[in-house]
């Protein structure tokens, strides 16, 4: 596959990004600020097989009260045409959107995914696009209207390296992902989400990288009547090990 290949697939993703823009900012908006945290770890287990396990807690930036903790395990290959798959696992855990909560009552999610992952170099930038189908599992809890729902994570992201010196390196990547829902019973909220952001790296040195990172959130309520409007601001400690295997 191709670059110009890929890139060309790629333009009606990004149509989609910016039409759920627009439609993010028509609806009346509740504005709030939260900051995540998370530590994650890719294991390299074969010459194309990693394991990623990660760890996240999303708290409101107002009051450091709770609004999810996840986590979530993935199994990758590689494919020699710069095509990786992955088979995921998340366990999630959601307390109220309304930041002023008083109750510490939080509903679980069991979710299976699947993704294709594809990047490539365009000159000094690097390319990256994900497709997630994620299976979202509500049945744990009693008060769920839908036990199942099935979300597409379409994400596209260019990155530049900014200094280099020995292992140390400085990078900066530009994203957007949009979630859509394609469940039967879903009638009014098909649109889910969308994220637009940046990420500025320290790659400390071969196995630990450091990121810093702000996107705007767009979430849509259960009814889809108004949206959540979030400034996020995450803060992630990413390690590898197992490069040298070959």
């Amino acid at each position: 596959m191709s670059i110009r290949f890929t890139l060309k697939n790629t333009i009606p993703v990004l149509l989609l990004f910016a039409s759920s823009c627009l439609l993010a900012q028509k609806k009346n908006n509740t504005h709030q600020n939260l900051y995540w945290y998370r530590l994650a770890s890719t294991y390299k287990t074969a010459k194309n097989i990693t394991i990623y396990i990660e760890a996240e807690q999303r708290r409101f930036l107002s009051n450091s009260k709770i609004n999810q903790g996840l986590i979530r395990t993935v199994a990758k290959y590689k494919w020699k045409s710069g095509i990786e798959t992955g088979l995921g696992f998340c366990y999630f855990q959601t307390y109220p959107n309304d930041e002023f909560y008083t109750e510490k009552i939080y509903t679980k999610e069991l979710r299976h995914y699947q993704e294709v992952n594809y990047s490539g170099m365009i000159g000094k930038y690097k390319i990256s696009e994900r497709y997630q189908c994620e299976q979202r599992y509500f049945g744990l809890n009693q008060t769920s209207q839908n036990d199942w729902i099935i979300r597409h994570r379409f994400r596209l992201s260019v990155e530049r390296i900014l200094y280099t010196k020995n292992n140390f390196n400085i990078a900066l990547s530009a994203w957007n992902e949009v979630m859509l829902n394609s469940d039967k019973e879903i009638t009014v909220n098909v649109f889910d989400q969308n994220r637009l952001g940046a990420n500025l790296s320290f790659i400390l040195n071969k196995n630990v990288n450091l990121e810093l990172c702000y996107f705007k959130f767009y979430l849509a309520n259960t009814k889809s009547t108004y949206f959540f409007d979030r400034n996020i601001y995450r803060i992630s400690i990413l390690t590898s090990f197992g490069k040298g295997i070959k």
